[in-house]
């Protein structure tokens, strides 16, 4: 009994290291994504502005071809 429970406990300690760079890489990953986020959100903003300010534009061409103002 006493063996096993040594085998078992060897093979807690061979995980630990593994299981801690893993846990550092993900950590690493997190702050990444985080950077992602904020680019994107600045994109959307970017795309979406320069939709509004051609819909906008294409309207005022249209109104000044129909002479309403």
């Amino acid at each position: 009994m006493q063996a096993r429970v040594a085998v078992l406990e060897q093979i807690a300690k061979d995980t630990k290291a593994p299981l801690d760079r893993i846990e550092k890489r993900m950590d690493r990953i997190d702050t990444r994504f985080d950077k992602f986020d904020e680019r994107h959100d600045r994109d959307f903003r970017l795309t979406f502005g320069a939709l509004i300010t051609t819909a906008l534009g294409l309207a005022a061409l249209m109104a000044k071809g129909f002479h309403w103002f």
